[in-house]
């Protein structure tokens, strides 16, 4: 599945200022398009998967979110 990536809520508000990064990740879960995705990446991904080390898995969708509510504040010292 093709997945973009967002690193920041505001990322989630408009993912087309996200600069497009997309990869590719294997789905054992059977997320659906338009989903919220969890992904754990490099041996990571291999060990949650089940696969032996020959397996050429980089990225893999562990979880779907099914609800999100962005909370952030910057801590001020």
């Amino acid at each position: 599945m093709v997945v973009q990536i967002l690193d920041t809520p505001s990322d989630l508000e408009n993912p087309a200022n996200n600069g497009g990064k997309v990869q590719i990740a294997a789905d054992i879960i059977g997320a659906g398009i338009g989903e919220l995705v969890i992904t754990v990446g490099g041996s990571s991904a291999r060990r949650a998967g089940g696969y032996d080390s020959n397996v050429p898995i980089d990225l893999l969708i562990v979880g779907i979110i099914d609800e999100n509510e962005w909370s952030f504040s910057p801590h001020k010292e």
